[in-house]
Formats: structure tokens, C-alpha cells, sequence
């Protein structure tokens, strides 16, 4: 009960924080940079590259964990839904198999996380899904919306876990939420009417985690 008065709590004052920033920088004169047209104007001089650059700072910015949801809006925002959405998958799949390797790369020095008993039992469970489900472990865990480069890095220490399968499940459940987000950047210049669509997708999309979580035992993966 303590525990979620204290994230109760944590998510008001979050809102509020927030609420404020945005209201400080609508009153102020730097909100004239940021207007859309302003955004979508700077991208387009940057030509064929423009996409490039995008991914470019999508993948860094996944890389030392900024939110992937504000990149994919951003990413409708500038290139509309369908290229949007191709080149948010891109970058957001190769982020987190640069993460994966990362850590593969460095796993024999990463021991002292998974130095004790609980994370060890996590891991020998982890570890027994992947060689037995690989592909299907990942698909599951991705869609269980566990975060997404803490998830990244932390399967390349997972011994049984192969780069292919890791890779494959994270392109295609990558495609379920990139859509959704993609489509509301798409229309965030088209007025509140155009918004409706989109942010029912996106929490219809949201609600993907409790319908995994109901059905995953009868596929035979228990990962709870």
C-alpha cells in the first residue's frame, strides 16, 4: 500500500513539474524555435540526410536511455506517419543491438551485477528461456514493455541468448508501439480532432502488456 501511495505520489509531482516547465516556455520567447513548421523547416535543410541525421540522434539518444516514445513522435512530426514509423524501427532496432553487443562484448566484466542470489536466479531463469524460446522470450518480454534499453543491454549478458533472435524480436514488436507514437507526431499540426485517432491507438497499445501477461502460460513461457 506504501509502496504505491509513494508512486502515486512520485507521478503528481512529475506531472506537475512538468506542467510547469511547459508553461514557462510557452510565456517565454524561445517557444518561437520550436514551433513545428520551425522543426520540420530545419530538418528538410539538412536534404537527403535529413533521415540520417534523425536515426543518427535517435540511436545515441536511445543509447544513454532518452525516452524512445519522444523520438518516435518526433519522428512523425517530421517524416509523417509511414516513413516515420520505418525509419523510428531502424534506428530504435539497431540501438538496441549496438546495446546488446555492448554488453555481450563486456559481459566477463559485468559479473559484479548479477553477484548475488536473486539476480542469479533471474538470469539461470532467463537463461534456460532463451535456449529453449529464444525468439519467443523476447517477443514476450518486449511486449511486456520492459524498458527498453535497460532490456537491451541486459540480454547480451544472458549467455543462451543469440543476437538473431534478440534482433528479430525486437524489430518486429518494435513496429506494434512505433506506429502508434509516430501516427500522433504525424498529426500533432493538425489540430485536437486529429489527435483522437492516434491516442486511442496508443492506449489501446498500452493496454498490449495485461493481454501478454494473460496468455503467455499457455504458450509454455513462463517468465513471471
Amino acid at each position: 500500500m506504501e509502496q504505491k501511495t509513494s508512486k502515486f505520489i512520485q507521478a503528481i509531482v512529475g506531472t506537475t513539474l512538468i506542467a510547469v516547465m511547459i508553461y514557462f516556455v510557452s510565456m517565454s520567447p524561445i517557444k518561437d524555435l520550436f514551433t513545428v513548421d520551425n522543426i520540420v523547416s530545419s530538418v528538410d535543410g539538412f536534404g537527403m540526410y535529413g533521415p540520417l541525421l534523425f536515426m543518427l540522434v535517435y540511436i545515441v539518444g536511445l543509447l544513454v536511455f532518452v525516452p524512445a516514445s519522444l523520438f518516435t513522435i518526433a519522428g512523425g512530426l517530421l517524416f509523417g506517419v509511414a516513413w516515420g514509423t520505418f525509419y523510428v524501427v531502424f534506428a530504435a532496432t539497431i540501438a538496441a543491438g549496438i546495446g546488446f553487443l555492448i554488453s555481450r562484448k563486456f559481459s566477463s566484466k559485468l559479473d559484479f551485477l548479477v553477484n548475488n542470489q536473486f539476480t542469479k536466479k533471474i538470469v539461470s531463469k532467463c537463461e534456460t528461456q532463451c535456449e529453449e524460446h529464444g525468439l519467443q522470450t523476447f517477443i514476450i518480454l518486449r511486449l511486456l514493455y520492459v524498458p527498453y534499453m535497460a532490456f537491451s543491454y541486459a540480454a547480451g549478458i544472458i549467455k543462451t541468448a543469440k543476437f538473431k533472435d534478440f534482433v528479430l524480436a525486437t524489430f518486429l514488436t518494435n513496429i506494434v508501439g512505433s506506429f502508434s507514437f509516430a501516427y500522433f507526431g504525424s498529426q500533432l499540426n493538425a489540430g485536437w480532432r486529429a489527435l483522437i485517432l492516434p491516442l486511442t491507438l496508443i492506449m489501446l497499445t498500452l493496454l498490449i502488456p495485461k493481454i501478454v501477461k494473460k496468455f503467455q502460460k499457455d504458450k509454455g513461457i513462463d517468465i513471471s
